[in-house]
């Protein structure tokens, strides 16, 4: 691993294959400065993904918990303002020469609100030690409740996107992904 500044990278041009950026360009005040070092360092013909927290959120999950008193952002250290947003985002890709390939939203209400319960169960368990090895019986139901959880949001995942959809329509969702090359 390095640690680096990501609008001045150590790497030489054209050194990967492949660029992923997950959850970075929230927390980068020159996001475009940003994406011309990952497009500099991509070989051509090589692929960048890139995946952030969207700026336009308005009444998803996020707005929802934010709107009831839940500080979803200072506690993980994002700070609204710098929240990207699709358009701009593959609007500089394109400029730094990136043919944009797939472009989605993800997470606007449904997805995200299923999301997070099941997390928030996994983290109740887990403090009642349902995942510790000593407890052989409860770390069966935990890692049961895993399963079930993981078997349940995939066949639930088709439906929880397609009630989510007036707010992707809308451009409106809690993160979005951009692949290109």
């Amino acid at each position: 691993f390095f640690v680096m500044d990501a609008t001045r990278l150590s790497f030489a041009s054209d050194y990967f294959d492949a660029v992923v950026s997950l959850d970075v360009l929230e927390h980068v005040g020159e996001q475009n400065r940003c994406l011309q070092e990952l497009v500099r360092v991509l070989k051509p013909g090589g692929r960048c993904l890139i995946w952030t927290i969207n700026g336009r959120q308005t009444y998803t999950w996020n707005w929802l918990l934010d709107k009831l008193g839940v500080d979803i952002f200072e506690r993980v250290s994002h700070d609204p303002r710098r929240l990207p947003q699709i358009s701009e985002t593959s609007r500089q890709l394109s400029a730094c020469g990136i043919r944009i390939s797939q472009r989605e939203l993800f997470n606007s209400f449904f997805t995200l609100a299923v999301d997070e319960a099941i997390m928030l169960t996994v983290s109740f368990f887990e403090k009642l030690g349902f995942f510790q090895r000593q407890g052989r019986l409860a770390n069966i139901a935990g890692m049961a409740f895993i399963s079930l959880s993981d078997g349940l949001s995939r066949n639930l995942w088709k439906m929880l996107h397609w009630l989510d959809g007036p707010w992707v329509r809308r451009g409106y969702s809690n993160g979005f992904l951009i692949i290109g090359e």
